[in-house]
């Protein structure tokens, strides 16, 4: 039953229905709107929940207006979160944070003038304050669905916070203004529930659970709006499950929402200490801790969010702090001083079950650092979205990309700069000729061990080529390995050009006689070697490496089927100014030298480091490359004293 149905008598008018779909019936008042004894709940005095208080509308009002000026639950939503300003603004768009701070501001305003109102024993605010505050709920009322039929966003966060003021609105608007605006709230509330969570992720969230779940915390005296709670917990618990991949992950789909998406889930769990039983259930509680987690691990050291692409936005510190502060705070496992901690170690020994399954090398206790208990790193191939770090570490590197259809986007970090930032572009000409993509990027292989974290994904192109692209980053090392290789069936002339984007404020400086590059922030942070080039300019060379405006540029030539273009990216401070090298090897079969488009390989030496690289591009053979007998399709390793320890090796 809703509040129009239980009131006074009136008239109703028929409009032509408001674009926004919720408010299609407007209504004359006979009386004062006021709802029947029946739609209390034990919350409210039983000075309103007698049979007498039907009968004297006028006077109940004002009881409900002295009942919500005294009450001291629940409490103010705000104080919950520890929030300095308005958590419902936490990673909102610039848009949506203009209008709740003017939301805000008026209703501020309107408070004040109420309370100065008061002191002149007066009882209504001033007209030119009211009537500011109606026009804001009455543009809400009014305002249009996108033209594709999804929910606006902003207009959801404007239905959050009226829901929010309504205890103080109930002091600046007139009965009869106030119980519609309840009521059509709730209205929204219901219809809410048939948005796809997945298809329009942050509106559902703050329409079908966060606007239920508010209305039943700010007014639990309602009955209307207490039953909102079942249907508000239940949307939040679909949202978190269809969101996540099972391990905290939002899709790379999403990936710009997590943020807004967390920080709405942090503020449903705040309101649980007015609400009856759980908001969430154990495992959806888990998954919430989950995500929790992942927002510390995709946050930059600068505080932005990583494969963000928004380096030139300035983070606000604080609000990024009280939003992470809160949301490890309700996540279940991390309320207590080191329970994040033993969540960590609780991770890592499902990691160390997981790995003694399938056979793959563990760190050992001895080696594992004591914050490291869980993995920095992490690959989820339903989200499309890999972050990898050495450790939970400030300034340590990153490497992590997310892929879809036939983009992949890549972040590169070291010294707490972002050095790559954007789409990682590959174009393919075979005698001349553009080849199309013909199936989007899918993950074929996936290693995460001590020492390296390595991804390779796979597209498919017409004439039956695909390229096979290699993300591996160095934990202890400090170095990362991207590759593409081109593989095919027929032979023709190659050429293969990918750009890796610059994030803002990195220089790229090309030295004089050597192809290598030294990227620069605030400091050097960085050296790019292309291997399949020459060291040395004046010798011959099959491509180029190019410093661009805003990227690097690698060109790579060949004849033959296949073609590989890898870049080393040393990452170590330490090594900057320590003299480099690198060299292509000779790989043999059979005593025969394979040529380069069967097999490729490589030396590479910075200081005393040195690594071994090998890439077989036709069929896989038993091969020979620097005394280093294989019949694998991918070695990388250390080289040392004659003896190679594999870090990587891909048979």
């Amino acid at each position: 039953m809703s509040l129009e149905e239980v009131t006074f008598p009136m008239i109703q008018q028929l409009e032509s229905p408001s674009s926004n779909g919720h408010a299609a019936v407007r209504l004359k008042l006979r009386g004062p709107m006021w709802p029947a004894i029946e739609l209390w709940t034990d919350a409210a005095p039983q000075r309103l929940r007698n049979k007498s208080a039907a009968k004297t509308p006028l006077k109940s009002w004002g009881r409900w207006l002295e009942h919500l000026q005294s009450r001291k639950k629940p409490r103010q939503i705000e104080s919950l979160l520890d929030s300095v300003g308005m958590a419902l603004a936490w990673h909102v768009t610039p848009r949506v944070r203009e209008l709740l701070q003017t939301w805000s501001q008026t209703l501020r305003q309107a408070m004040r003038s109420l309370e100065k109102a008061a002191q002149q024993k007066k009882s209504v605010a001033s007209k030119e304050v009211s009537a500011a505050l109606e026009q804001l709920i009455a543009d809400w009322q009014h305002s249009a669905r996108m033209g594709d039929g999804t929910t606006e966003v902003l207009w959801a966060y404007q239905a959050v916070a009226i829901a929010r003021a309504l205890p103080e609105l109930a002091q600046l608007l007139a009965a009869e203004e106030w119980w519609p605006l309840v009521d059509e709230l709730a209205a929204v509330a219901r219809d809410a529930a048939a948005l796809n969570a997945v298809e329009q992720p942050l509106a559902a969230q703050l329409l079908a659970a966060e606007l239920p779940l508010t209305l039943a915390y700010q007014l639990p005296e309602l009955v209307n709006c207490r039953d909102f709670s079942a249907a508000g917990k239940q949307a939040l618990t679909t949202g978190i499950n269809e969101l996540l991949d099972g391990e905290g992950v939002l899709h790379q789909k999403h990936w710009s929402l997590q943020r807004p998406l967390v920080a709405l889930w942090t503020r449903c769990r705040a309101l649980q200490s007015g609400l009856a039983g759980k908001v969430l259930d154990d495992e959806t509680a888990r998954q919430y801790t989950l995500a929790a987690n992942e927002l510390v691990r995709a946050t930059r050291d600068d505080g932005a969010q990583v494969l963000s692409g928004s380096q030139n936005d300035k983070v606000n510190s604080r609000e990024a702090g009280e939003l992470l502060a809160a949301a490890w705070r309700f996540a279940p496992d991390l309320r207590k001083p080191k329970a994040a901690a033993k969540f960590q170690k609780a991770l890592a020994k499902a990691e160390l079950a997981a790995n003694e399954n399938t056979g793959e090398a563990t760190p050992s206790s001895e080696e594992e650092k004591p914050r490291d208990y869980a993995s920095a790193s992490v690959n989820s191939e339903w989200a499309q979205v890999a972050i990898f770090r050495h450790s939970w570490e400030r300034l340590e590197p990153l490497l992590a990309c997310s892929y879809a259809n036939d983009q992949v986007t890549l972040e590169i970090a070291a010294g707490g700069e972002t050095l790559f930032s954007g789409a990682w572009t590959g174009t393919l000409q075979i005698d001349g000729q553009n080849l199309a993509v013909l199936a989007p990027w899918r993950e074929v292989c996936q290693i995460s061990d001590k020492d390296v974290d390595y991804l390779e994904l796979e597209l498919q192109l017409e004439r039956g080529f695909k390229i096979q692209r290699q993300l591996c980053l160095g934990r202890k090392e400090q170095f990362v390995y991207l590759c593409d290789s081109v593989l095919g069936y027929d032979s023709g002339r190659m050429s293969y050009e990918q750009q890796l984007p610059f994030a803002t404020g990195i220089s790229a400086v090309q030295d004089a006689e050597m192809r290598e590059v030294t990227l620069s922030g605030k400091k050097p942070r960085a050296r790019v070697l292309p291997l399949a080039l020459p060291e040395w300019r004046s010798e011959q060379r099959q491509g180029e490496l190019r410093v661009g405006e805003s990227s690097l540029m690698l060109t790579t030539h060949g004849i033959g089927k296949n073609l590989c273009s890898p870049l080393w990216i040393d990452l170590d401070s330490k090594r900057h100014a320590k003299p480099l090298t690198w060299r292509a090897l000779t790989v043999a079969e059979s005593r025969a030298i394979c040529t380069p488009d069967v097999a490729r390989g490589w030396r590479v030496q910075i200081a005393e480091r040195q690594w071994l690289v090998y890439r077989a591009l036709g069929n896989r053979g038993n091969r020979t490359i620097l005394g280093h007998n294989m019949i694998s399709e991918f070695l990388l390793a250390q080289f040392k004293d004659g003896k190679t320890t594999n870090l990587v090796e891909i048979e």
